[in-house]
């Protein structure tokens, strides 16, 4: 997996150190919106696991469905590049679309699939939820996901 990437403008950059604990595509509504897109991937990683290597992020907070949520993004361009939550402290949702090879990471999943637009195919070969799995769940398919090939 290549493991670096950044923001629209190039200037901020990152490296992951570990390993992602799971990876999916998100096709709620509120994905939808933030995005301007048809979904987005979410790369979870435990928070000592990327590095900046290049420019200044921002922080800012926000609430949605009664939860926090702390966006990371670029102090230039204003790309969001990860997201944190103090209902989950040491994680982040890094959003995939902002590796420099989105080919080397592939979802295990699909969330809040009944959102998904009608013109979206998915593969047979992943798992599709109509809501909200567990987080454990997500990252026990990941962790399947070797021993299955």
């Amino acid at each position: 997996m290549n493991k670096i990437g950044g923001c629209h403008c190039g200037s901020l950059r990152y490296e992951i150190i570990g390993e992602p604990m799971t990876c999916y595509t998100c096709h709620c509504t509120d994905c939808q919106k933030a995005t301007g897109s048809a979904f987005t991937i979410s790369v979870i990683l435990e928070a000592k696991d990327i590095a900046i290597t290049n420019g200044v992020s921002k922080t800012d907070s926000y609430r949605l469905n009664d939860t926090q949520l702390n966006r990371c993004s670029c102090k230039n361009c204003g790309n969001t590049v990860w997201l944190t939550s103090p209902e989950h402290p040491g994680f982040l949702a890094l959003r995939g679309g902002t590796m420099d090879d989105k080919k080397s990471i592939q979802p295990i999943a699909h969330i809040w699939f009944r959102s998904a637009l009608p013109w979206v195919q998915v593969s047979q070969e992943q798992k599709n939820y109509e809501k909200q799995p567990t987080m454990q769940e997500l990252i026990e398919l990941w962790n399947q996901r070797g021993a299955e090939t």
